[in-house]
């Protein structure tokens, strides 16, 4: 939480102060953010092609929804709150 309050202020703070290292900084971050994003849904992408990634997560819904409000099987009723 602090390291995104430390990144939108640096954004923020660059902006009204017409700061050009602080806005370069800020694009430079947002830039690799952005890169990193595209990258990780391009290698799920391909991830879920080559395994039939649907298919697992559809058979795992379903012996989910089989064990949901049975005792013993906390994680699936209760859930993980993050």
């Amino acid at each position: 939480m602090m390291l995104k309050t430390t990144f939108l202020r640096t954004g923020l703070m660059g902006a009204i102060q017409e700061n050009r290292c602080l806005l370069i900084a800020f694009s430079t971050v947002l830039g690799l953010l952005i890169c990193m994003e595209i990258a990780l849904g391009v290698s799920l992408l391909a991830l879920a092609k080559g395994r039939n990634l649907g298919l697992v997560v559809n058979q795992k819904m379903l012996s989910s929804m089989k064990h949901y409000e049975r005792e013993g099987h906390d994680g699936v009723t209760k859930g993980k709150i993050i």
